[in-house]
């Protein structure tokens, strides 16, 4: 089965729309209750870009209790944006114990700036993901220079 790009923009714009008509994390008393277990909260960003070019799906949620408390399809990442993705987190006014996200400037600047007392980790699969793609890099480098050694030998 094929599915234009075009829809599945459409979905996640749709699934956005869904998660913001959602109960608000303030008015949400169990999971209110859940916080409070644990001590606070530690915030996760993450933002995930169907097509080069489009609009960025982002959602924001409490690492501890999986909830998502801020979903927005944005076109910009700048800080001001990712500021204004996380307002309605600082809103609940929840303890926040820790924050994760990829190593993106706006969003790293952003959860700073707000929190600036808090620990920040980078998302260990965007970590991975980057050493990853470094480590294939210099291998093929290598073997790129190993290839000219070889050809200018003959």
């Amino acid at each position: 089965m094929k599915i234009a790009r075009r829809e599945v923009l459409y979905l996640f714009e749709a699934y956005c729309t869904l998660l913001r008509a959602s109960s608000s994390a303030k008015d949400d008393e169990e999971w209110l209750e859940q916080v409070e277990k644990n001590g606070g909260i530690i915030v996760s960003v993450d933002g995930i870009q169907p097509e080069k070019g489009n609009e960025t799906v982002y959602l924001v949620r409490d690492a501890l209790t999986g909830r998502v408390l801020s979903a927005e399809n944005v076109t910009s990442s700048e800080t001001a944006v990712m500021k204004a993705l996380l307002a309605p987190v600082v809103a609940v006014g929840v303890k926040v114990l820790g924050t994760i996200s990829d190593a993106q400037e706006s969003e790293l600047v952003a959860l700073q700036e707000l929190w600036p007392d808090v620990p920040h980790q980078v998302c260990q699969f965007h970590a991975l993901r980057d050493a990853s793609k470094s480590a294939e890099d210099r291998r093929q480098a290598g073997q790129n220079s190993h290839e000219e050694t070889a050809t200018r030998h003959r």
